[in-house]
């Protein structure tokens, strides 16, 4: 789906513009600005580009995408991200940024992060 040019064209931090949380299928968006900022917070402790692989995501795309019935995703409080710097690194900015959560895909090499509830 191509959007006219100014939909969802929106800056939220420095880095991060509100498009790039959006759902593919659909084009909607929704995301909790604690996470943007967050966001920003592990970009400027990084000092490297983020790319945002997954935001919001609507019932079916969830679905789609084999996510957990459940995924922070479909209430706008995670975030599946590219980076290249290494998983410990990541990890421990993703942490000091005051995310709760944070798991590494190795096979596909992104990681998922999100501001729900703490878990090991």
């Amino acid at each position: 789906m191509v959007l006219p040019k100014g939909v969802n064209d929106f800056q939220l931090t420095k880095n991060f513009n509100l498009r790039e949380f959006m759902s593919p299928d659909t084009c909607e968006v929704m995301i909790y600005p604690e996470l943007v900022d967050k966001l920003q917070d592990l970009r400027d402790y990084l000092d490297k580009p983020i790319k945002v692989t997954s935001g919001y995501r609507t019932p079916e795309r969830n679905k789609a995408v084999g996510g957990v019935e459940g995924s922070y995703h479909l209430i706008g409080k995670a975030v599946d991200i590219l980076v290249d710097s290494p998983e410990d690194v990541v990890r421990k900015y993703a942490n000091l940024s005051g995310f709760s959560y944070c798991k590494y895909y190795p096979n596909t090499k992104h990681f998922h992060l999100d501001i729900g509830k703490i878990r090991m």
